[in-house]
C-alpha cells in the first residue's frame, strides 16, 4: 500500500514502535476548524463584553437619572397579571322548585329575592361564593342550582340551593344557631319558615334590592347575598356560615371579586371541625370577618 499522500507519525510505547498514518487533508481540516473555533470564541467574549456593558448602562441611567416619579411608581406599585380566582363546580338541581304558594307557607312572610335588572340579557352570571368562584350560565340559574355541592362536600353535605324567576334570584337554605345547633329558620326561594321558640333577624330593605342578610341572635352573620356591579360586568358574593354534623364552613368576604381586583384565595374559606374541643371559639373568630352588607348597626 502506498504511503503518498500522508504523513508518518512514530509512537514509542511499551518498547513497541506504533505507527499512525494521518491523510494530509484531515489534518488541514482540523487546523481549519481549530481557526473558526478560535473566531467564534473571540467574537463571542467581545458579544458578551457589549451585552455587559450596555445592561450596566441601562442600570446606571435607571438609578441615577430617572425622574422620582417613575421611581416611585416602580417601588410602590405592583403591573402584571392578577392571580385569577378558583374556579369550582356546581350541581344542576334535579327537579325545578316551585313557586306555588301552598298552605303551609300562605301566611309567611315573602322574600322578595335579589333584584337583578336584565337578568335573562347575561349569558353568565359569577357567584362568589368564598374563595371560589362558580362561573354559571344563566339559563341553569333559571333550572336552579346548589352552590355548596360538590365545591365544599368534603367539609359539608348542607344544600344551598339558587333559582332565577323572571329578574330575580332566590335562595332555598336552613339556618342553624351556633351555640345551640338547632334549626333558627329557613328559607325556601320566597317564603320563611321561622320557629316562635327561637329568634333571627335580617335586612332586607335595601331599596334596590340588590343584598338580604340573616342574623342570629348573638349578632353574628348566619348568611348573606348581594348582587354587585362593576362598569356593568355583574356578580352575586354569598357569605355565612352553615353548619353540619361534623364541621363548620365558613365563608367570608374578606375580598370581593370585581373587575379591576379579583384575587380571592382559600382565606375565604374556613372548614372547622367539631372534633376539636374549642370549635365554637374558632368559629366565632371566622363569623366575625364576615362584614355587614348594610350601613346600619346590628
Amino acid at each position: 500500500m502506498s504511503n503518498r499522500g500522508k504523513k508518518r507519525y512514530k509512537i514509542q510505547k511499551k518498547n513497541q514502535k506504533i505507527e499512525y498514518n494521518i491523510p494530509v487533508a484531515a489534518i488541514q481540516e482540523r487546523s481549519r476548524f481549530k481557526k473558526w473555533l478560535d473566531q467564534f470564541n473571540k467574537k463571542w467574549k467581545i458579544f458578551i463584553g457589549c451585552v455587559t456593558l450596555v445592561s450596566f448602562c441601562i442600570l446606571l441611567y435607571n438609578n441615577f437619572f430617572k425622574s422620582q416619579k417613575k421611581k416611585f411608581n416602580e417601588d410602590n406599585t405592583y403591573s402584571g397579571e392578577i392571580e385569577s380566582p378558583k374556579v369550582s363546580e356546581y350541581t344542576i338541581l334535579e327537579k325545578t322548585p316551585s313557586f306555588k304558594i301552598d298552605p303551609p307557607f300562605d301566611t309567611l312572610p315573602l322574600i322578595k329575592g335579589i333584584h337583578i335588572k336584565d337578568l335573562k340579557n347575561y349569558p353568565i352570571l359569577p357567584i362568589q361564593i368564598g374563595g371560589h368562584v362558580l362561573m354559571v350560565p344563566t339559563i341553569n340559574l333559571f333550572r336552579g342550582i346548589d352552590v355548596l355541592n360538590p365545591t365544599f362536600n368534603g367539609c359539608t353535605n348542607y344544600g344551598l340551593e339558587l333559582i332565577a324567576k323572571d329578574d330575580r334570584l332566590y335562595v332555598s337554605a336552613k339556618f342553624i344557631d351556633l351555640q345551640t345547633e338547632n334549626e333558627i329558620g329557613q328559607i325556601y326561594f320566597n317564603h320563611w319558615t321561622l320557629y316562635k321558640s327561637t329568634f333571627l333577624d335580617y335586612h332586607d330593605e335595601d331599596p334596590e334590592g340588590k343584598k338580604f342578610e340573616v342574623i342570629d341572635k348573638q349578632g353574628n352573620i348566619v348568611f348573606q347575598i348581594s348582587f354587585n356591579s362593576d362598569n356593568n360586568f355583574p356578580w352575586v358574593t354569598i357569605a355565612g356560615y352553615f353548619i353540619s354534623p361534623t364541621n363548620v364552613l365558613v365563608l367570608n368576604n374578606l375580598e370581593l371579586f370585581s373587575v379591576n381586583h379579583h384575587h380571592i384565595n382559600d382565606h375565604n374559606n374556613q372548614c372547622i371541625s367539631k372534633n376539636d374541643s374549642n370549635w365554637k371559639t374558632e368559629v366565632l373568630i371566622e363569623t366575625a370577618k364576615i362584614k355587614t352588607i348594610f350601613k346600619i348597626p346590628i
